[in-house]
Formats: structure tokens, C-alpha cells, sequence
């Protein structure tokens, strides 16, 4: 599947980590404001296109396949090692830093 930018959609914000590692740490408003930061991905994910007796083509929101997206990424908020992966990315732009400075010395 391609995806295309659209140049008039305005950039979508990105969470905060106070709201990952609320969420992480079971948290229901945060997890409520992941799927609400979802929604719209959720629901284009689980857009069926249908046809009637006529021929005639119609986009309808799959529900049964809305929530399951949801149940999935509610268990992968809760099973998201929120302190391991904070502490990984940190090590690697450290690493990544000092090779940039060790690079600049020469």
C-alpha cells in the first residue's frame, strides 16, 4: 500500500511522552487519548468498500475490524516497556553523538 502525502493535510502532532508513559502504565485517559490520536488511521484501516444488488460501490466502517485494531493497540500500549526503550534511544543518540564528534576531530 502506497502512501501518499496529501500538500493541503496539515501535519498531525505528535504524543507526548507524558501521554506514552501514562498509557504504558495503564493509565485510561492516556490510553483514551493514543486511540483518539489513532481514530482516524483506525477507521481508514477498516473502511471495506461494498457493492448492492445494482453494482453501485459504497465505503462502510468495518466495526468488527475497528475494534479489533483497537484491542490490538491497547495491548501493545500496555505491554510497551515505556523506561527500556526511553533508555535504548538515549544510548543510541549518545553513540551516534560521539561518533559525529569523533568525526569532526579529524
Amino acid at each position: 500500500m502506497i502512501m501518499r502525502k496529501n500538500k493541503n493535510h496539515k501535519r498531525s502532532k505528535l504524543l507526548p511522552i507524558s501521554v506514552i508513559e501514562a498509557a504504558s502504565g495503564g493509565n485510561v485517559e492516556a490510553i483514551n487519548q493514543v486511540l483518539k490520536h489513532y481514530e482516524g488511521y483506525i477507521v481508514k484501516l477498516s473502511t471495506r468498500q461494498l457493492y448492492d444488488e445494482k453494482g453501485k460501490s459504497y465505503r462502510v466502517v468495518d466495526n468488527e475490524m475497528r475494534r479489533t485494531l483497537e484491542t490490538r493497540l491497547i495491548t501493545k500500549i500496555i505491554s510497551f516497556d515505556f523506561t527500556t526503550r526511553l533508555i535504548f534511544a538515549l544510548a543510541k543518540m549518545t553513540l551516534n553523538n560521539e561518533r559525529v564528534l569523533r568525526f569532526s576531530e579529524r
